[in-house]
């Protein structure tokens, strides 16, 4: 293959027979191995072609993406765990050429239309029986879904620039190098999951694929017989590690922990602050988006500690701005406005069927992100909510992001939703607490006529642990 065309993986062969993958305590495989795997596809042709890759955390599923970005295909990257339904609809409408799964997939459910090309030891790369030729964008690299957490979650097209400029940025940030080990906290399908991916290949880094999650032993185990130095997490994440904090030999060989997906309860965000500082590991906030290619703003460890609800600065080679409702720049500290970016790893746009493919860079480099920010004095930006997320009660505009947090802060976990004069709070059965409950409407004086009260079992929530606030049920009390 010819690396002419150059993307974040084309340097790998300088890096040889340095472990790339360690596949849970049991297997490690070498850049070279990674490499050489990517052989079984050189019967790809160069023009583009689609193909789909059901994800794992496992040396064949990165492997297989890996080696396709290299052939310049086009990959989409999906959740191993997607229902059927919702997994034959995505076939139907983007009709990939090549997909890539697991041999425990219904094959049954692709049969008709999918043969197979390819028998690796855990999965099969299937190509399409009657090809449907449609054109491909020549700089349309990934497709990759957004988390839906408020509504249907959409694909964003996503360039070969797009990965070069994001990838670059974080590596020269946190000099990451070979001699950094991280652990797989997040699905590969999630862009923060991917990106931590990219970045330690393309250093050459060593990279623990893992299923187990932080409340198993295993992972633990892995964490200290690895010597991982970095890992990084959504707000669950955080929220798990805070009630199964394991002993700090744990933490002997971190060198700094990071955290994006999502805002992290500022009270959090101190108790960590405090424990990893205690441990000398330094403690990170991004912020990002699918559509920026992961991540668009670092909070440094040393203003953490008094920036507790901070996103950062933005990373190098993009820019902020904030713009007012008649999209004016608002230029006044501390004075709310959406959040704006602009920079090269802003995503082409969004595709809803294999014709969006074609389609040229849309975005152009600028990014409405649907956030709600501030600047202050010394150009640190606050998120405060998103533009959706807000509803007016007598009057009275409500961030229900807020809300939730001071819920959250009594302890009482929840979710809020609603429209105007009515807001729904979805509250854990076995959690709730009437005097907490009643005594905190009051703090935020909000009525209880203008509130319906639902309490569930379970709280629906995403691969990265984001609520899934269209799955909330109304099971009313």
């Amino acid at each position: 293959m010819s690396e002419n065309n150059q993307n974040i993986f084309s340097n790998l062969s300088k890096y040889n027979n340095r472990i790339a993958l360690y596949e849970n305590d049991r297997l490690s495989y070498t850049y070279k191995d990674i490499l050489k795997f990517g052989n079984e596809f050189s019967f790809l042709k160069k023009e583009k072609s689609l193909a789909v890759i059901l994800c794992d955390n496992t040396f064949e599923t990165v492997s297989a993406y890996v080696n396709l970005i290299r052939y310049n295909q086009t990959v989409f990257l999906l959740n191993n765990q997607l229902e059927e339904i919702f997994f034959l609809k995505i076939i139907k409408k983007y009709n990939p050429k090549y997909l890539f799964l697991s041999k425990n997939f219904k094959i049954n459910l692709i049969k008709n239309f999918y043969k197979i090309k390819k028998r690796f030891k855990h999965n099969l790369f299937c190509e399409l029986k009657k090809n449907k030729n449609y054109k491909i964008y020549k700089k349309l690299s990934l497709l990759l879904m957004t988390s839906g957490s408020t509504g249907s979650p959409q694909t964003v097209r996503i360039s070969n620039q797009n990965l070069k400029s994001n990838t670059e940025a974080i590596c020269n940030y946190f000099k990451i190098n070979m001699k950094d080990r991280v652990i797989t906290t997040l699905p590969m399908n999630y862009t923060l999951g991917l990106s931590i991916i990219n970045t330690h290949l393309n250093k050459g880094a060593s990279i623990t694929l893992t299923n187990h999650t932080l409340v198993q032993k295993e992972f633990w185990n892995l964490l200290n017989k690895n010597k991982i130095t970095t890992f990084t997490g959504v707000p669950f994440t955080f929220e798990i590690l805070k009630r199964i904090l394991p002993e700090k030999k744990y933490f002997s060989n971190l060198k700094y922990i990071t955290q994006a997906g999502g805002k992290l309860n500022p009270i959090l965000v101190k108790y960590f602050e405090n424990l990893f500082s205690k441990n000398k590991i330094k403690f990170y906030i991004m912020y990002g988006q699918t559509e920026a290619t992961a991540r668009m703003s670092i909070l440094n460890y040393k203003k953490v500690s008094k920036n507790l609800e901070s996103i950062g600065n933005v990373i190098k080679g993009g820019k902020f701005f904030i713009i007012d409702d008649k999209k004016k720049l608002i230029k006044k500290n501390n004075t709310i406005g959406e959040l704006v970016y602009r920079g090269k790893n802003v995503s082409l746009g969004y595709a809803d069927n294999f014709l969006d493919l074609n389609k040229r860079d849309e975005n152009c480099g600028v990014l409405k992100t649907g956030d709600i920010s501030y600047k202050d004095k010394n150009n640190l930006f606050f998120i405060v909510g998103r533009k959706k997320r807000f509803i007016k009660i007598n009057g009275v505009r409500i961030n229900l992001e807020s809300v939730e947090d001071i819920f959250k802060q009594q302890n009482l976990e929840c979710a809020c939703k609603g429209e105007d004069d009515k807001l729904e709070i979805y509250v854990i059965k076995q959690q709730f607490s009437e005097k907490i409950f009643k005594n905190t409407l009051k703090k935020l004086n909000i009525r209880s006529t203008n509130v319906r009260l639902y309490k569930i079992n379970k709280m629906p929530r995403n691969q990265s642990g984001k609520i899934i606030y269209k799955n909330l049920t109304n099971n009313n009390v």
